[in-house]
């Protein structure tokens, strides 16, 4: 069974953003994936340091959960990323994830485990004020 990992990056656990990713685990299951969501907003996420010693060893130095959830990403054969937009840009909560993903991209001496990671794998689909952004590995 393939995995989909769908990250919602609102706020409100019962909004709309859930709605979408109830109905996507839905339609998931006729395809053979098991979903799993993550509420971006229930995690300990500290902002990036910027000290980039991600760019040498393809994980954070800070102790949050961060790093299991770098390796939960690249476990996954898709992974969709649900968040409500404020003022033109996503979530703050999002906003924190996103930038705490650099190791992924960073990384100068790492593989991701085969899995291929970057903007030009990346479909982004405008639903109202929410954005659903999915890519596969």
């Amino acid at each position: 069974m393939k995995k989909l990992l769908m990250i919602n990056g609102s706020p409100r656990k019962n909004g709309s953003d859930t709605v979408v990713c109830d109905a996507i685990s839905e339609m998931a299951k006729r395809y053979d994936y098991e979903s799993e969501t993550v509420y971006v907003n229930d995690l300990d996420i500290k902002g990036c340091q910027a000290c980039m010693a991600c760019k040498k060893t393809g994980k954070c130095v800070q102790k949050d959960c961060m790093n299991d959830m770098i390796d939960r990403l690249k476990g996954s054969d898709m992974v969709l990323f649900a968040m409500p937009v404020y003022f033109g840009a996503e979530s703050a909560q999002m906003k924190t994830f996103i930038d705490r993903l650099y190791p992924i991209a960073a990384c100068e001496d790492c593989t991701a485990g085969g899995a291929k990671y970057n903007s030009t794998g990346l479909s982004g689909i405008g639903l109202g004020f929410n954005w659903i952004l999915l890519f596969e590995a």
